[in-house]
This record gives structure tokens, C-alpha cells and sequence, in this order.
């Protein structure tokens, strides 16, 4: 009984955490970049949760996918994957410094 209403509490957590990013609409990371937007480096599922968890956002690198590390300036798509099976889309947008 305990071990379920733990469950149950993780789950409720999840589900808030994913409406808060659900309202955030977009995640934005400032990066140094050539004059043709491409990157020095490039921005990783680590990037996106290190942004996040300035913001509050108690987020692992491991709950983040992205279709692949992002090399070019522009908008992209990340996944966050929480408790429980529940995910939020996050856009995110990366600009130069």
C-alpha cells in the first residue's frame, strides 16, 4: 500500500511537471555559431536538460530525446520522457549569442 501511494505520488509529479512544460511552449539555448548558423559543437539531449533544470525544472539527460544532436541554428522537437510512460513535446529554439 505504502509502495503505491509512492507510485501514485511520482505519477501526479510527472503529470504537473509535464503541463509545466507543456505551458513553457519553447525552450530557448543561446550557442556560439558561424555566420551560416552552423554550430561550434553542438547542442545534446544534456544541453536541453541542463537549460531546463536552470529554469526549475527537475529534468535528467536521460529523459530528453532529441531526433539527433542539433548542429544548426533554427527550431527543432525534443521529447521529455518522465514517470510513468508520460512525455511532453518541447519545442526548442536555438539562436546565436
Amino acid at each position: 500500500e505504502k509502495e503505491q501511494r509512492e507510485y501514485e505520488l511520482k505519477l501526479a509529479e510527472a503529470a504537473e511537471l509535464s503541463k509545466k512544460l507543456s505551458d513553457m511552449k519553447e525552450l530557448t539555448i543561446t550557442v556560439k555559431a558561424s555566420a551560416e548558423g552552423k554550430l561550434f559543437g553542438s547542442v545534446t539531449n544534456k544541453d536541453v536538460a541542463d537549460e531546463l533544470n536552470k529554469k526549475g525544472f527537475s529534468v535528467k539527460k536521460q529523459d530528453v530525446s532529441l531526433s539527433e544532436p542539433i548542429r544548426v541554428v533554427g527550431n527543432y522537437l525534443a521529447v521529455i520522457k518522465l514517470f510513468g510512460g508520460i512525455c511532453t513535446k518541447l519545442n526548442i529554439r536555438v539562436k546565436v549569442d
